[in-house]
């Protein structure tokens, strides 16, 4: 694989984010977590929003580029 999950640098409320390397480029990957109450369509209604929000920002510098998305539960495996 070509990506390798690093240490933990953000916990929030849906998930975990890892410092990460990708093909060479260090990245942040975010990792949602099994929500028991809500159920996963809604879960990934938010994740899709979220998503198209962060596609359509600018480039800055001090903002994360956006380089893909994955949905498969076993994709870091």
């Amino acid at each position: 694989s070509e990506l390798y999950l690093g240490d933990i640098i953000g916990i929030g409320q849906s998930g975990k984010v890892y410092e990460s390397i990708y093909h060479g480029t260090r990245v942040a990957v975010k990792v949602i977590r099994p929500d028991p109450i809500r159920d996963m369509e809604d879960i990934n209604a938010d994740y899709y929003g979220a998503i198209e929000t962060i596609r359509k920002l600018p480039s800055h510098p001090n903002v994360v580029q956006f380089l893909g998305a994955c949905i498969a539960s076993n994709a870091l495996h």
